[in-house]
C-alpha cells in the first residue's frame, strides 16, 4: 500500500484504507521502516487531501495523532 500511495496510484481507494490503519497505529510499518506508511500519506499533494467526501475530518484526526 505504501508503494502505491507513494506513486499516487489508486489514491481514491487506498488513502481511506491507509487512514484507517494509521488511526489504529500511526507508526504502522510497511516493508521499509516504522512510520513509512504515515510518511507516504503525508507527502501527498495538498490537492489530494482536499478530494474525497470525508477526507477533511480524516486528515485532521490523523494530524492530531
Amino acid at each position: 500500500m505504501r508503494l502505491l500511495i507513494g506513486r499516487d496510484v489508486g489514491l481514491a481507494h487506498l488513502l481511506p484504507l491507509a487512514l484507517e490503519v494509521l488511526r489504529g497505529d500511526p507508526m504502522a510499518e510497511g516493508d521499509m521502516y516504522e512510520g513509512d506508511l504515515l510518511s507516504a500519506v503525508l507527502t501527498r499533494s495538498p490537492a489530494v487531501r482536499k478530494s474525497g467526501p470525508s477526507s477533511a475530518g480524516s486528515w485532521a484526526s490523523l494530524s492530531r495523532s
